[in-house]
């Protein structure tokens, strides 16, 4: 039996990280884990690919790639996203729904639909109920940008299967953290990107949340902006810290107290937590217990020593989302 594998690509600042994950007699198995270092010519800005100078990269990535993990995840930065909440008739069918989310949200963008991609889910607002209207929230990228990404996977031999919200792939990875440790489920997940933090975690009426700020690990290393070749050094970790505490626990306060969803632990994960002793650091500082994600804690049956040791993995997380991602979207 063919079991489907996806491989998640997260293509962040620093590298390409990709991780294989398999579906096999209904268990989640990590299949691969690779790292392909890049140069800072790979991004025109914070979030704009120079897809021609990345393609050898992404070749590189193909021949350490067996066959089975040549399908791909990918993912579109959050800022590239347009999101909103749109209600429509509860008695309309599957084809009556998506044009009328479609006509709604061409009224309320500056964007023609024929040049966008648009995915919708239905969600429950607090304090809404009505049996004749469904609220969605509606997201869109412009086929452009998709396209374009997709077509240079293509052409270094990859398969593109997905492509997703970048947050939607930890959001994902919460929702397996939380199923893996049931006792955990009021915890909220923290990736501590390159120049953004963001914060998943699920609401108790199922309503998937995420925040981003822009603040990140490159926050550490400001001072040698001179020499952006060089890896993020950890030496002004005390400040890091205490900046970081802080946007941690304001966004901690707000969420609570628009969710009325008490946080009782977090989790953290991406290239911003690899400094030694964060997590203790950060429970000091917010009276909260705080773990870094062992990500390969996660696969019962997985082949864990496929994944770094330590918490060199958590820097792998996003692309372990997008593999979920993946695998969930060919098999739902």
């Amino acid at each position: 039996m063919i079991y489907p594998t996806v491989t998640g690509l997260d293509i962040g600042h620093h590298s390409i990280k990709a991780v294989s994950v398999r579906l096999k007699k209904g268990q989640l198995e990590l299949v691969d884990c690779i790292e392909i270092l890049l140069s800072d010519a790979v991004f025109l800005d914070a979030n704009t690919l120079h897809l021609e100078k990345i393609k050898p990269y992404l070749s590189r990535l193909k021949k350490k790639l067996k066959f089975s993990q040549k399908r791909v995840a990918f993912s579109i930065p959050d800022s590239s996203i347009i999101s909103k909440v749109i209600q429509v008739d509860s008695g309309l069918d599957a084809k009556e729904t998506e044009f009328s989310i479609s006509h709604t949200f061409e009224q309320q963008s500056s964007f023609l639909v024929d040049e966008l991609n648009i995915d919708f889910v239905a969600v429950q607002q607090r304090g809404v109920s009505s049996l004749k209207t469904t609220t969605y929230q509606v997201f869109a990228a412009r086929k452009e940008l998709v396209q374009s990404r997709q077509e240079c996977f293509k052409s270094a031999g990859l398969s593109p299967v997905l492509a997703d919200v970048h947050s939607h792939a930890l959001s994902i990875l919460w929702q397996r953290s939380t199923t893996t440790f049931p006792d955990k489920k009021n915890w909220m997940l923290i990736d501590i990107g390159h120049q953004q933090t963001i914060f998943c975690v699920t609401s108790p009426n199922q309503n998937s949340y995420t925040k981003h700020i822009v603040f990140g690990a490159l926050q550490q290393n400001q001072e040698r902006k001179n020499e952006p070749s060089l890896v993020i050094d950890f030496g002004s970790d005390s400040q890091f810290i205490a900046q970081l505490s802080d946007h941690i626990r304001r966004q901690v306060t707000l969420y609570s107290s628009i969710h009325n969803h008490k946080i009782e632990g977090i989790w953290i994960t991406g290239g911003g937590s690899l400094l030694p002793g964060l997590s203790d650091s950060l429970s000091y500082e917010l009276s909260l217990p705080v773990l870094d994600l062992n990500l390969a804690s996660l696969f019962k049956t997985s082949n864990q020593a496929v994944m770094p040791v330590s918490a060199q993995a958590n820097q792998y997380a996003s692309a372990l989302g997008l593999a979920l991602r993946g695998v969930e979207w060919l098999t739902k």
